[in-house]
């Protein structure tokens, strides 16, 4: 008995041992395959929840409000969201607008604008902006911008702008501008402007404008197509095509056609047209006329300069003239200019039994028959005659008419003389009212007469001379 109890035992434990390598064996041949099922499941259903929520931002939606960001109905969620309508009472952050945004202080894009952003300090966006922005202080786009910034202190556009930027202080783009920058202070633009800058002080742009720029004090540009007006200085630092007008200078390199005009001077280089300013011109070659107290050139190609010293290095007249006449017996003159128009320095001495009376004049000539051998000119001078003194104080005018024929002894030497007509206007009264003395320099008079303390005398004369 004992004896079969014993092997049933062996048995029972035998057949547990079979049991458990049997299962063992089922889970080593099937329990990877169910872990990994049950991973992918797992890992699937994340995967479709990141998808869902990716999609929700994705979305645009219709409108958000936001207290101050992160305060206002999508949360943090704001700033990955596009809207097509957008309210901030204080501050907001989207990523996007596709409508409208307004806000009491600020509103931040972290994508693109499209539409219109208003707010009483600040807008910025940091994708690219199809629309308008409307600030108290400042807007700033950092992508290509296309359509107006309007603020009271800046616009900042950080890639090419095409359209209107208007601000109380400053605009600044760092890029090319197609359209008009209009400011209290100052404009910038990095690149190359189509269009116009209108400034309270200065503009600026570092490569070609083609347009315009106005400020109440300094233009500068890498090169002009079009014109630069400013209250005080313009400097185009390239090559220019068109106008500068400002209140003190200009300074303009490589032109090719165009006018300067300034209250004090004027700088080109290149061919310009005409030059007008109230003390000086400089330029390489003029293709028109210079107008000036002092007028100096390279080249004059056509045209003339007007002034009291007019200097042309190649192509102009210069001459120094010896000569006797009616009413001086030795004078000197130099003139300097083209043959057309030139100016004239002159003084001359007339010694006397008791004193010794001089003059010094300024006049201006043409040159109307300039041949090989001959030429002919007509001067127009005014002097003033001193009697024994350096300077007489009083009215003693002596004006001059003079036809000169000139005949070429040497290359640069000529013998003329002609006829002249005088006008000598005198104040009969010295400085303490007694009779002033008459210098007598006249010959014959044609006519004289009296008119109050002021005599006139009209006589005619004939001059001769070498002029080298």
């Amino acid at each position: 008995m004992e004896q079969f109890i014993t092997k049933k035992q062996n048995n029972t434990q035998t057949l547990k041992s079979i049991v458990i390598y049997a299962l063992a064996i089922f889970w080593a041949i099937f329990g990877k395959v169910y872990l990994s099922s049950a991973q992918q499941i797992q890992s699937d259903s994340i995967l479709s929840v990141e998808e869902e929520v990716d999609s929700t931002l994705q979305t645009k939606h219709p409108f958000q409000f936001s207290f101050i960001y992160p305060v206002g109905t999508y949360g943090v969620n704001s700033g990955k969201l596009e809207f097509r309508s957008s309210i901030n009472l204080i501050s907001g952050v989207t990523g996007g607008i596709d409508g409208a945004e307004f806000s009491g202080f600020s509103s931040y894009t972290n994508g693109n604008l499209r539409g219109f952003q208003a707010s009483g300090f600040s807008n910025v966006v940091k994708g690219e902006m199809a629309g308008t922005q409307m600030s108290g202080f400042a807007n700033a786009v950092k992508e290509k911008s296309k359509g107006g910034q309007f603020s009271g202190f800046s616009n900042v556009a950080g890639a090419d702008f095409d359209g209107l930027q208007a601000t109380g202080f400053y605009n600044v783009v760092r890029g090319n501008v197609r359209g008009y920058q209009i400011s209290g202070f100052g404009n910038l633009v990095t690149e190359s402007l189509k269009g116009v800058q209108i400034s309270g002080f200065a503009n600026n742009t570092r490569n070609s404008v083609k347009g315009a720029q106005i400020s109440g004090f300094m233009n500068s540009a890498d090169s002009i197509q079009g014109a630069q007006i400013a209250g005080f200085v313009n400097v185009a630092v390239d090559t220019i095509l068109g106008g500068q007008i400002a209140g003190f200078t200009n300074v303009g390199r490589n032109f090719s056609a165009g006018h300067q005009i300034s209250g004090f001077a004027n700088v080109a280089t290149g061919t310009i047209n005409s030059q007008i300013s109230g003390f000086i011109n400089v330029a390489d070659t003029v293709e028109g006329v210079q107008i000036s107290v002092i007028n100096i050139c390279d080249t004059l190609s056509r045209g003339i300069p007007i002034g009291l010293i007019n200097i042309v290095r190649h192509g102009g007249f210069r001459a120094l003239e010896l000569e006797a006449n009616e009413s001086f017996y030795f004078n000197t003159s130099y003139k300097l200019g083209v043959d057309r128009f030139y100016s004239i320095f002159s003084a001359g001495v007339r010694p006397t039994k008791n004193t010794v009376i001089w003059n010094w004049g300024y006049g201006v000539g043409t040159n109307f028959i300039r041949k090989p051998g001959f030429s002919a000119n007509v001067d127009f001078t005014a002097h003033h005659v001193n009697e024994g003194e350096w300077f007489t104080n009083r009215l003693n005018l002596l004006n001059k008419v003079k036809l000169n024929f000139a005949k070429n002894l040497g290359e640069r030497t000529q013998l003329y003389g002609g006829p002249s007509l005088n006008v000598f206007v005198r104040q009969t009264l010295n400085s303490t009212g007694g009779n002033a003395p008459d210098p007598n320099i006249s010959t014959v008079n044609i006519y004289s007469w009296i008119f109050g303390d002021v005599e006139t005398q009209i006589y005619p004369g004939v001059s001769l001379g070498m002029r080298f």
